[in-house]
């Protein structure tokens, strides 16, 4: 699933009249729609019922989880059906020639580093 296409994006894109532009002419929006990531996360534990196997992952700028219990809901979709939620900007979906499968290149979230070097506190 990728999610936040064009939404809490307001760089978007100028056109050639000069207006800015989002994915396929929409506009851009600074605003979150506040219901995709729990719809994502539903659907994601329902293809996980039919299929054990199945690897879902989910792509967004960050799962936000608005009612009660929904980040109850939307942790044992991570935990106990093992379905992946990356933090990121999705950059491009291609398919592999040689499988026919779906690629999905992505940037990991802005402004956090999963391992590196940290300051020393003294002099």
């Amino acid at each position: 699933f990728i999610q936040c296409v064009g939404s809490r994006d307001t760089r978007g894109k100028e056109g050639v009249s000069g207006r800015v532009s989002g994915p396929a002419g929409h506009e851009p929006s600074a605003y979150c729609s506040g219901v995709c990531c729990m719809f994502a996360v539903k659907e994601a534990l329902l293809i996980r019922e039919r299929d054990a196997s199945a690897e879902v992952t989910i792509f967004n700028l960050d799962l936000r989880a608005y009612g009660k219990d929904f980040q109850r809901y939307a942790d044992a979709a991570r935990h106990r059906y093992g379905v992946r939620v990356v933090n990121c900007l999705v950059s491009a979906v291609r398919e592999d020639p040689a499988t026919g499968n779906l690629r999905v290149s992505y940037v990991p979230e802005a402004g956090r580093a999963d391992a590196g070097p940290r300051p020393s506190s003294g002099p």
